[in-house]
């Protein structure tokens, strides 16, 4: 039979390597990192239509729904809102313009249903009114300015 050699206490202390932790782990400050899913300035109230819609749908979900009610909330009783609809420079302007044109239509549809006591108009921009840079200045693909250009504005007035 073959005898198991057990270390003893002084060996297994010395296979540990003490690790100093102090200092190890640093802090980053992430705020303004992350653009918000939904930002209202003034009376312009934009919602990334990464939140409202699956890629090339106008559907929208239940989560959808909920940015649509928050976005409203400072709306007043009675006014008018604008809803406009934009995309980022993914595929053709004809195919653009009539997605973000349904996209509009449908959050319309939900602020009808939900505030019959305003004045609504939809209308799509395609990608003609970016607020970021599709691509970078060497040419390649930017998906962060992408992703800030799909987007639904709800301006009241």
């Amino acid at each position: 039979m073959d005898t198991i050699e057990v270390p003893s206490d002084a060996d297994l202390a010395a296979s540990v390597s003490m690790m100093k932790l102090k200092g190890s782990v640093k802090l980053y400050d992430l705020s303004g990192s992350v653009k918000p899913w939904v930002e209202t300035k003034g009376d312009v109230t934009t919602i990334s239509t990464d939140v409202l819609f699956e890629f090339a749908k106008y559907d929208i979900d239940a989560s959808g729904e909920k940015a649509i009610a928050e976005a409203l909330k400072t709306v007043p009783n009675g006014a008018s809102v604008d809803v406009t609809g934009h995309t980022d420079s993914i595929g053709t302007d004809e195919g653009n313009m009539l997605l973000s044109q349904q996209r509009a239509s449908a959050v319309a549809s939900i602020i009808n249903r939900d505030r019959p006591d305003l004045t609504v108009n939809a209308a799509g921009k395609g990608s003609h009114d970016p607020v970021a840079k599709n691509t970078n200045s060497d040419g390649s693909d930017n998906p962060e300015g992408r992703a800030q250009n799909r987007r639904v504005e709800i301006r009241h007035h």
